[in-house]
């Protein structure tokens, strides 16, 4: 009988100091941990993405690169009489979302 009463004991011991660590780290210790989870949620890091020539198996260039730009424009035409200053203003009153 008296193995069961020291399991027993060394049972309650054990939950009880769960317990009273439990509520350490939840209640008292609580704004501490949070405020260091705050720091750790984002972090930004730059990465560059590594450049280079694609090779096949036979060592021939697949795919170089080659900073490339692309430009677009729209014809203006100015009505007879119009001013520069009047064909900007439609201009712009044309691409305003």
């Amino acid at each position: 009988m008296s193995r069961d009463w020291i399991f027993i004991l060394m049972l309650i011991l054990g939950l009880g100091f769960l317990s009273a660590r439990l509520f350490t780290l939840t209640v008292i210790e609580g704004s501490t941990f949070r405020n260091l989870a705050e720091g750790n949620r984002i972090r930004e890091t730059k990465m560059t993405a590594p450049r280079g020539i694609i090779y096949d198996r036979n060592k021939e260039a697949l795919v170089r690169n080659i900073p490339s730009f692309i430009s677009q424009s729209r014809g203006v035409s100015f009505e007879s009489g119009q001013s520069v200053k009047e064909a900007r203003e439609s201009i712009e009153r044309e691409y305003i979302l």
